[in-house]
Formats: C-alpha cells, sequence, structure tokens
C-alpha cells in the first residue's frame, strides 16, 4: 500500500508542503502520478525502466573496525572479509594504483579536526603523505589517526592529535607505516544540548 504525504514526512522528517512540493515535481517529470485522494501513489512505468540500468558510480570501499599492521596494503583490501561502505564517486577520484579503506573512529582525539567517535574515516592508499595531512598510521604494535608532522632532517615524524585531550607521539619513519592519507568523512548528525 503506497505511503501518505504524512507518512512520507514523517520517515523523512520533513514537512508534508515540503513532500507535496517534491511529489508535485516528481509528477512533472513523470516519474510518479497520484491524486487527491490518499495512498494514490504509483510510480509509473517509465520510470521502473530508468531504474533498470543504473550505473555503478559508487566505490566498494573495504571497512575496518580498527587498524591493523595490513591495512591499506592491496592484497589486504582485495581479500577483505568485513564490511564494505560505498562513495560516491565524483567525490572520491580515484588514480592509478590507488584504493580506499573505511576506518571506524573509537575516540574523540580528532574532534576538533571534525572526525568523532562513531564517524566512518574514508583513507586513500597509494598517495604520498604531505605535511599537515591527516592519516592513519600503524606503529609499534597499534594503530592512530592524526595530523602528520615528519623532521626529515631528524627521520622522525609527529603524529599529533586535535581533540580535548589531544596527545602527539613520535615515531622513527623507519618503524612508521602510513597505511592512508584522509579523502573523506561518513558523519553522523549531531544535536548540541
Amino acid at each position: 500500500m503506497p505511503p501518505t504525504v504524512y507518512e512520507i514526512g514523517n520517515y523523512l522528517s520533513i514537512t508534508a508542503p515540503t513532500v507535496f512540493t517534491h511529489l508535485k515535481a516528481l509528477g512533472r517529470k513523470n516519474f510518479i502520478r497520484r491524486t487527491s485522494k490518499a495512498r494514490s501513489l504509483v510510480v509509473l512505468e517509465s520510470y521502473s525502466k530508468f531504474r533498470k540500468a543504473p550505473r555503478a558510480q559508487v566505490h566498494t570501499v573495504p571497512f575496518f573496525e580498527a587498524l591493523t599492521s595490513f591495512a591499506g596494503e592491496k592484497s589486504d583490501i582485495l581479500e577483505h572479509k568485513g564490511g564494505f561502505v560505498f562513495v560516491d564517486k565524483n567525490f572520491f577520484p580515484l588514480h592509478e594504483g590507488q584504493s580506499f579503506f573505511a576506518l571506524k573512529i573509537k575516540n574523540d582525539a580528532m574532534a576538533q579536526a571534525g572526525i568523532f567517535n562513531g564517524d566512518i574515516a574514508i583513507f586513500k592508499t597509494g598517495q604520498e603523505a604531505v605535511p599537515g595531512s591527516i592519516v592513519a598510521i600503524f606503529a609499534k604494535g597499534e594503530g592512530a589517526v592524526g595530523f602528520f608532522l615528519p623532521n626529515y632532517s631528524d627521520k622522525l615524524a609527529e603524529i599529533s592529535e586535535s581533540g580535548k585531550n589531544a596527545k602527539s607521539r613520535t615515531y622513527s619513519l623507519n618503524e612508521l607505516k602510513i597505511c592512508g592519507v584522509f579523502a573523506g568523512l561518513i558523519g553522523f548528525l549531531r544535536r548540541s544540548s
């Protein structure tokens, strides 16, 4: 049974007048037909045909709960057995030799940079990390996300957080593995209290 205008509004958390505006636009484009009666919404055949041949416009990105020593490596991503997230190719272009992985953020260590606990950060592999970029690293048996601040003359790199209780760790460039460079974020709505 088709939904009512009010059910659509409640489901999408928008007002009934906004639903009416969108339905009117879909009707003008011949995607739907509706009358003034409740539950009279009908998806037209022309739209059904359009939906049968979509072009893949997304990257399938492997999702990791935590960083491992293998994160970001081609073999690890190709043999990934966990979940996946999907990102729009227009927002996340790739070049030869690059790929993505997604990582669930489990603290507010990067909150000042807009990356919060529970967010899913997208990292690009096969891209050189420039000083000041946000990176996912693995070193000394642990993974971390932070700003990459290298000191090439001393062969050291500082990984700096930007949260309320921000920490900074210094690693030898030889022991530090940059798994990926931050490419984007799947964030979640937060209401201020």
